[in-house]
């Protein structure tokens, strides 16, 4: 049997994640209010580690999902919020799908990835504009899907171990360089 017939891709989804949040809200016992407008998915969890040590970002007690925690911060004076540890697309969907059903407008990720020609490259973050793979659930499908603003960045951190040393991300395991890549987006997007 073909996994892919019998599929209704144009109807609407019934699973909607204003329903899953209002679910997990009265589970959770969490209180209304919305989330920053600008929030940040940081999959290493680096960045949000390195801003709870330095007393720089505190638990958001409105944001309901079930499967993550979002912190507040303030970046230039501007209140995000930032969500650890969201590793693979589809998950990463499911949580942007539920981000700007509570009020986020616009979603910035900063993932870690390697450079294949060091040699070649001396930046240190590459805006992401396309994929080699996509299965269908990346953050581009779901910002045109849904017409959502979505924007994502690499941490250029190593070149895939080829020697010893490699996948140093800098000070504080890169979330100084990341500070001001959201500062400098910040000024832009705001």
């Amino acid at each position: 049997m073909n996994l892919l017939q019998h599929k209704y891709y144009l109807e609407e989804s019934v699973f909607k994640p204003e329903n899953l949040l209002r679910e997990a809200k009265r589970q959770k016992g969490k209180k209304d209010g919305n989330v920053p407008a600008v929030c940040v998915l940081d999959p290493d969890g680096d960045l949000c580690e390195y801003l709870m040590d330095h007393n720089q970002a505190s638990i958001n007690e409105c944001w309901a999902c079930y499967h993550s925690k979002m912190y507040n911060c303030k970046v230039d004076g501007i209140e995000i919020g930032i969500i650890p540890n969201i590793v693979g697309s589809s998950y990463a969907v499911l949580v942007a799908e539920q981000l700007f059903v509570s009020g986020c407008k616009y979603l910035i990720s900063v993932t870690s990835a390697g450079i294949i020609n060091h040699k070649l490259f001396n930046k240190r973050f590459a805006l992401i504009t396309a994929s080699v793979r996509d299965e269908g659930t990346s953050y581009y499908a779901f910002a045109e899907a849904k017409q959502k603003n979505v924007v994502c960045f690499a941490h250029l951190t190593n070149t895939m171990a080829q020697w010893e040393g490699d996948f140093e991300k800098g000070e504080y395991f890169g979330s100084i360089d990341t500070l001001r890549l959201l500062s400098y987006l910040l000024k832009r997007i705001l």
